[in-house]
């Protein structure tokens, strides 16, 4: 195993060296006392360390948290950062961050770090609403919509739709002829521009079309859809001290989405041109180096409890793990590099059947390709060194020593009372803590409400601008 981990391609080095410059600056765990930062900017204090009222308002608007309301979701938010500090201290002085695997996924968080850091340089700095569009998307959110929509995946029912539709049935109609129909789904919704309650796509449909009229066929990433637009009211009336702030906020909804827009593609003409192959020897001798190895569990658990190098004990085997798997005009991944990009994403080595393992890879592989490019980016734009790309190494660094120290010390506790269990010990760390919460700016903190994904989403998860917030005491 430390054979495999340990010989990295020439490519890394620039990462590696930045991996340890970061993790060398005293600001990357914390907000401290060194900071010199103003009173009210500090929303907390927890053991001599600062929880920066912007970091919280930007962490609790890009991660979803359920709640009830605003208040009661702030007030949760800034427990799950106590907990947060209190756990991650507990596991610094516990060395539990010397691991095998902390710092390998450290790594991946700090390159999607600086991934990020290019999408605000690059993408959210240049990106300028239309005040004719923002207007026009804040008298939308004033107006409740109600549609009814049927979904399917079967193309032979979209077929039918069109020709209905075509012939001037109505969506009435439609709906009496295919509701009953088990490949059909019926779904009703009631929703404001920008609330999230559907997707964005169903949206737009929805207030492109008049009440009392129906959609043409829309293409959605799983199937088909026509909807049928009931009913549109409006139902919000603002007085005008709250004119400005729903304004605020409808801005910021449609800035993100027009992140996530041109985000997406910065992607696409970053990649053009750039001839990226997978090699199939490459690709069988992977599987065959990993494949006895697996027992259900994921590849991040296989290439920590066991290695796979060990069966390997002639130097000419060792030698196929330098065989090619990815290779671009830039940089090639063999085996064993693969095997830690593998690694990093945590990929779910459960599949029995070769050819749905190689096509899972090839996926992973191309957005792993395309992280590397955003990378390379990213360091040649030297956004390495702003204090954002710092800011945001402590808050992962942080919340992966949270969940580190969260799973050990459960890890001898039955499943049963582990709830319990860290509820207890939590409890314990806090009442052992000097802990100051400034509550008046608390309750003063302004937000949208709207938890947003400030990046795309790839073929395999989304990735979030900012940690989740995870709240261990009620397993959510």
């Amino acid at each position: 195993m430390h054979k495999i981990m340990c010989r990295m391609h020439q490519t890394k080095i620039g990462f590696m060296v930045f991996s340890l410059s970061l993790l060398s600056l005293s600001y990357f765990y914390g907000c401290s006392k060194e900071n010199n930062l103003e009173d009210d900017k500090i929303i907390a204090t927890v053991n001599d360390q600062y929880i920066v009222l912007d970091d919280f308002v930007k962490r609790l608007e890009l991660t979803p948290l359920p709640g009830t309301n605003k208040l009661k979701r702030k007030q949760k938010a800034l427990d799950i950062w106590i907990d947060e500090y209190l756990v991650s201290q507990w596991t610094q002085q516990n060395q539990i961050d010397k691991d095998p695997g902390f710092n390998e996924t450290l790594e991946l968080i700090t390159k999607r770090i600086l991934i990020r850091e290019l999408f605000y340089h690059e993408v959210r700095a240049l990106i300028k609403p239309d005040s004719l569009e923002l207007h026009e998307a804040f008298i939308h959110s004033l107006f409740r919509n109600d549609v009814v929509g049927l979904y399917t995946e079967d193309q032979f029912i979209v077929d039918e739709w069109k020709e209905l539709i075509d012939s001037k049935y109505s969506f009435s109609d439609i709906l009496q002829k295919w509701g009953n129909d088990s490949r059909v789904r019926i779904d009703s919704a009631s929703f404001h521009w920008g609330d999230g309650a559907v997707p964005e796509l169903i949206e737009k449909v929805a207030y492109s079309i008049e009440p009392g009229e129906h959609s043409d066929i829309i293409n959605l990433p799983q199937g088909y859809g026509l909807i049928f637009v009931k009913n549109r009211i409006q139902d919000q009336f603002l007085s005008r001290d709250q004119i400005p702030l729903k304004q605020q906020t409808v801005a910021t909804v449609f800035k993100a989405r027009m992140e996530t827009i041109h985000a997406n593609e910065y992607v696409i003409n970053l990649m053009a041109g750039k001839q990226v192959t997978t090699k199939a020897e490459g690709f069988r001798e992977l599987i065959s180096v990993l494949q006895p190895y697996v027992n259900g569990g994921s590849i991040n658990e296989l290439l920590i409890s066991v290695s796979p190098a060990a069966s390997l004990s002639l130097d000419t085997e060792i030698d196929r793990l330098d065989i090619p798997v990815v290779v671009t005009p830039d940089f090639t991944w063999s085996i064993r590099e693969t095997i830690k990009i593998l690694y990093q994403y945590n990929f779910p080595f459960q599949e029995s059947d070769e050819l749905r393992i190689m096509k899972n890879l090839v996926v992973l592989l191309k957005n792993a390709v395309r992280d590397e490019y955003l990378y390379r980016k990213a360091m040649e734009l030297g956004l390495n060194e702003s204090l954002p790309a710092k800011k945001d190494y402590g808050l992962w660094r942080r919340y992966l020593l949270y969940r580190k120290g969260i799973s050990t010390y459960l890890a001898d506790v039955d499943p049963v009372d582990r709830q319990e269990a860290v509820t207890t010990w939590l409890n314990r760390l806090r009442k052992k803590a000097k802990i100051r919460v400034d509550d008046p700016m608390l309750n003063a903190v302004n937000y949208t409400g709207i938890q947003m994904l400030a990046f795309w989403k790839d073929d395999t998860s989304p990735q979030l601008a900012v940690p989740p917030l995870i709240d261990f005491r009620n397993n959510e």
